[in-house]
């Protein structure tokens, strides 16, 4: 008897181990689901973020661009930079 005590306990031990490592498992992979999934919300997020500053300064160099056409002065000078006209100082 006590050898068959000693392996339905060994057995139990066996089994109780078994069924911890694949607990483990699922909830190790429950968790890499839900770190994947914050990682592409997180990503997303970035991304819109990034177009949202992208498309503001493209709205400045827009405005700038406006307030430049509207000075006269500068556009004269940028053209006799342009035509040679005008050393800038080389």
């Amino acid at each position: 008897m006590p050898n068959l005590r000693s392996t339905l306990l060994w057995i139990a031990l066996f089994l109780a181990m078994a069924t911890a490592i694949l607990f483990g498992m699922g909830i190790s992979r429950a968790q890499e689901r839900e770190l994947r999934l914050r990682a592409a919300s997180n990503l997303t997020s970035i991304g819109d973020l990034k177009v949202q500053q992208i498309q503001s300064w493209c709205k400045e160099r827009i405005g700038d661009a406006s307030v430049l056409l509207l000075d006269r002065g500068f556009i004269r000078k940028a053209l006799e930079i342009a035509d040679g006209q005008m050393d800038l100082g080389d």
